[in-house]
């Protein structure tokens, strides 16, 4: 990413996301393979919530649905590939497949 440093020099951020395990080889990478003299480095959480592929019958066809839940919070999405799949098979914008189906598949969803 494209930064401006002190005296407006200009210079590029390298992020890097890795697990705790291979920080010091990161590091030692990152020293090695740029001009970098300093590295600023913190830790990150991350919490998931659970997920699984269900399969739902709309008026369209079976789709696979990503549902993710967990604390309370349930969020489901319509596997993109087999939207595409329908829009192709039926002639359809895929976008009015993707809304057809998000709405039959909240309506069943919420029902669970």
């Amino acid at each position: 990413m494209p930064i401006l440093m002190k005296k407006m020099r200009s210079a590029q951020k390298i992020s890097v996301l890795c697990s705790r395990d291979t920080f010091d080889m990161m590091t030692k990478i990152l020293m090695q393979e740029t001009t970098t003299l300093c590295i600023r480095s913190y830790c990150v959480d991350k919490w998931l919530l659970q997920r699984e592929m269900v399969v739902v019958e709309t008026s369209l066809e079976k789709v696979r649905v990503k549902k993710s839940y967990g604390s309370g919070i349930v969020k489901f999405k319509a596997e993109y590939d087999d939207c595409v799949e329908i829009a192709r098979k039926q002639n359809r914008p895929l976008p009015e497949v993707m809304h057809i189906i998000q709405q039959e598949v909240a309506e069943k969803l919420s029902r669970l």
